[in-house]
């Protein structure tokens, strides 16, 4: 089961056009879980419990994409 933080090609065309083209009558598409505030507090104390100390630098890594909508979420989830 796929899961997605934002709201990327993915989530609006990719995979609904796949699930449609599979005929399954069962499959639930649903929204990118992101950008959520209580993911991004839930990383936070994932951060807090493995060490993490104020002052200390996190890189928010994600995968490259030209969506303008997947940029914004991005932003949005660092900012967060």
């Amino acid at each position: 089961m796929p899961a997605f933080l934002s709201r990327g090609y993915h989530v609006r065309s990719d995979v609904p056009a796949h699930v449609a083209a599979s005929g399954h009558p069962d499959v639930i598409v649903t929204p990118a879980l992101g950008p959520d505030g209580e993911i991004a507090r839930i990383v936070a104390d994932q951060l807090l419990t493995s060490g993490w100390r104020h002052g200390d630098s996190v890189i928010l890594g994600a995968a490259g994409t030209s969506d303008p909508i997947a940029r914004a979420d991005l932003h949005t989830t660092a900012t967060l």
